[in-house]
């Protein structure tokens, strides 16, 4: 079981407490299905493995917890990933209480928004989940944009599907 360092937080997306803990990268759980796919490919990982080996993580992973006590990354899978080549390795990740579809998916576009490389077709996609799966409408969209992006321009403009 990983060791934990429980620094108490309070979390603005989610509510509640949260904390800031180090964990082993094989016991947190990632639905690749839903979450990013590019540098992703064994040579990518690789390389970043080595990166983060040398200089370690720099900026800490986002995991929730499950009622059932799963870990599941909500932010970092890339990190996640490249942590599990490094033997022994453990991870800094922002553990937060369990998170509906919709907090989980505004926090990670809060994420993604935040990286600088964020390209137009991230944007897209989350759209067009938020459409697709969350059922938001464009008013809806809009009332949210504010929380989501300082300029929701990309966001009103988004289509109906990516």
């Amino acid at each position: 079981m990983a060791k934990r360092k429980n620094v108490s937080l309070v979390s603005g997306v989610t509510g509640g407490a949260m904390s800031i803990e180090m964990l082993n990268p094989h016991e947190i759980q990632m639905d690749l299905e839903k979450n990013r796919k590019f540098g992703m490919d064994k040579e990518s990982l690789e390389s970043f493995a080595k990166s983060l080996q040398a200089e370690g993580v720099l900026e800490p992973i986002i995991v929730q917890r499950k009622g059932d006590g799963t870990l599941w990354v909500v932010a970092g899978h890339r990190r996640c990933a490249a942590s599990r080549l490094i033997p022994d390795f453990k991870v800094p990740a922002i553990v937060k209480p369990e998170m509906t579809e919709e907090q989980e998916f505004i926090l990670k576009v809060i994420e993604n928004e935040q990286r600088e490389d964020a390209s137009p077709v991230d944007r897209a996609i989350s759209m067009s989940y938020a459409k697709e799966t969350l059922g938001w409408n464009q008013n809806k969209i809009d009332r949210k944009s504010t929380r989501l992006n300082s300029s929701h321009e990309w966001i009103s403009r988004m289509p109906s599907s990516a």
